[in-house]
């Protein structure tokens, strides 16, 4: 069996990081299912079933990225930007329509 790997800011580790995380809201993603369900067989026709399987698969890894995205949020310590870098940030935006700094 192979062992489960966590993602964190460096790369995967198999060392679970000690994170809490909100408990999964198994209604909201089955409903997040049901409308891609429905969209999928606007779109390609087909079974009832089959768009439904395809929504829970997809629902259920938009759920999976949403987790990494949380966790590795959740590790990171938020950095603070001066006030000197955010305006030059706005300076950029205005200039090019991007900022350089990637706030």
């Amino acid at each position: 069996m192979t062992e489960k790997l966590y993602l964190n800011p460096m790369g995967y580790t198999t060392v679970r990081p000690n994170v809490e995380l909100p408990r999964i809201d198994r209604g909201a993603v089955l409903r997040n299912a049901h409308v891609i369900a429905k969209r999928y067989r606007a779109a390609y026709g087909g079974s009832y079933a089959d768009a439904m399987s395809y929504g829970l698969k997809a629902a259920w890894g938009q759920w999976q990225v949403s987790r990494s995205i949380q966790s590795l949020a959740a590790q990171v310590t938020p950095r603070t930007f001066t006030a000197a870098e955010i305006a030059g940030s706005r300076a950029a935006t205005r200039r090019c329509g991007s900022s350089y700094i990637g706030m």
